[in-house]
Order: C-alpha cells, then sequence, then structure tokens
C-alpha cells in the first residue's frame, strides 16, 4: 500500500490498511478490496512464485521462525526505512524486463526483504514461556460450540488481540495454529452427534461445517472413515 487506504476483508477478517501496509496472500486466500475514505489508494501487487517463495522460506527459517501458516500475515504500517526500501525496490521492478538477471536479483531481494520483516515480528511478542491469560481464556472459550461454530473470525473476537498475534502466540504455546484448532473441535463435535445417532448433513452443520464435501474429506482424514460409516460403526457398538 503506497498512498490512500483500502477496507479489507482477509479470510473473513474486516480492517483497514493504511498506507504503508505491507499485506502477504498466500493462493488460497480469500481476499478482497474496497475503497475507504475520500483519498485514492495506490497498490502495488508483487506475484512470487511457490518455488522460489518456498527456496526464500528455506533459507531464513534456520536463523529466524516463520510462522506463516494459517496467519494473516501484515504490517500496518511499516517502519519508514523498510517502507521506502521496499517502494524504491518494486518502483525499479516495474521499470525492468522480467529476463534480465538485474531483474531477478532485485526481485529475490525483495522477497527476502519480506520474509525477515515477517519474521522479525516474533521477537516482539510474549515469547517468555508463559501461558498468557488471554490466550488461556481464548482457547477454553472456543471449545464451546457457539464458539467453534464462528470460526476463526470469532476467535479474534475473544481474544482482543489481532489475528496476527493471535496466530503467532497460539502456535507458540499450543504447537498447532487455530485454524487446526477449531477443525479438530468441529470434527469431534460432528462425531459425538454421529454417535447419538444424528444424520451426517445434521451433524456437520451444527458443528459449523458449511461445505459437505469438505466436511467428508477432512473427517476421513481424522477419523480413517468416512462420516457415514462412521455412524453405522458406532450403532453396532
Amino acid at each position: 500500500m503506497v498512498e490512500g487506504a483500502v477496507k479489507q476483508v482477509f479470510n473473513g477478517v474486516e480492517c483497514v490498511l493504511p498506507a504503508g501496509s505491507l499485506q502477504l496472500l498466500f493462493a488460497n486466500d480469500k481476499h478482497q478490496l474496497a475503497s475507504y475514505g475520500n483519498q485514492p489508494a495506490t497498490i502495488y501487487n508483487i506475484h512470487v512464485g511457490n518455488l522460489r517463495f518456498q527456496k526464500d522460506i528455506a533459507s531464513l527459517s534456520d536463523s529466524l521462525p516463520i510462522p506463516f501458516a494459517d496467519c494473516i500475515q501484515r504490517i500496518a504500517p511499516l517502519p519508514q526505512t523498510a517502507y521506502h526500501s521496499l517502494k524504491y525496490k518494486m518502483e525499479e521492478l516495474i521499470g525492468y524486463d522480467r529476463n534480465r538477471p538485474l531483474a531477478g536479483s532485485l526481485f529475490r531481494l525483495l522477497t527476502e526483504e519480506v520474509l525477515w520483516l515477517l519474521a522479525s515480528r516474533t521477537h516482539d511478542l510474549e515469547s517468555d514461556g508463559i501461558l498468557p491469560d488471554w490466550l488461556r481464556e481464548t482457547y477454553l472459550q472456543m471449545q464451546s460450540p457457539e464458539n467453534f461454530r464462528n470460526g476463526f473470525s470469532r476467535m479474534v473476537e475473544i481474544s482482543g488481540r489481532s489475528p496476527e498475534h493471535l496466530c503467532r502466540m497460539f502456535r507458540l504455546h499450543y504447537g498447532i495454529t487455530p485454524r487446526e484448532f477449531i477443525l479438530e473441535q468441529r470434527l469431534c463435535n460432528a462425531a459425538r452427534r454421529l454417535e447419538l445417532g444424528a444424520s451426517v448433513t445434521e451433524a456437520a452443520t451444527l458443528a459449523g461445517f458449511r461445505n459437505l464435501s469438505y466436511f467428508r474429506t477432512a473427517f476421513r482424514a481424522r477419523f480413517a472413515m468416512l462420516p457415514l460409516q462412521y455412524r453405522r460403526e458406532m450403532s453396532r457398538q
């Protein structure tokens, strides 16, 4: 984000991105932008190939933890020095032929700088090994069906923290991502409903699943059988 501000909906979470914001998106992220305020906005969009990105992550992972999985990776706004550095590289890339060696080097520097910026944010978090009260309370509350049915956005609301902070702290203290935790709560809830005789559709819906195909795939990965087979097996016991 170079100038102005935009309203963003990122994987169901809405926020305003001011000038100087950095947002990292993966291919399967759901991302929408809309105008915000009276000033026009200017955005630079840089596409990084997955293989190149994975190599860059591997080159840095020994130096800094990079907890990208499941997180909304955003810095808003960037530190001024970092902002001007990235802006310069992006503007230079616009005028280069991507096939030129210099363009490739500049592109690699840009992506690695973005990774360092995101990774370095883990050092200003509550990382002293003590489980924060707010995180413990979030964990407990998200075990309730009325909460885990509403997914990650509800978890962010309960925590009172930014999505980025919540993701990193949850992984730090519980070893899994928030979405993995929510999925586990939903699957176990659906399994209990199937054991009590609920239909597959009813069990999935009441547990918070909106897509039956995804529910069946996730259920089989977790319980080594499809929901209907699980229901039949449980009814025999």
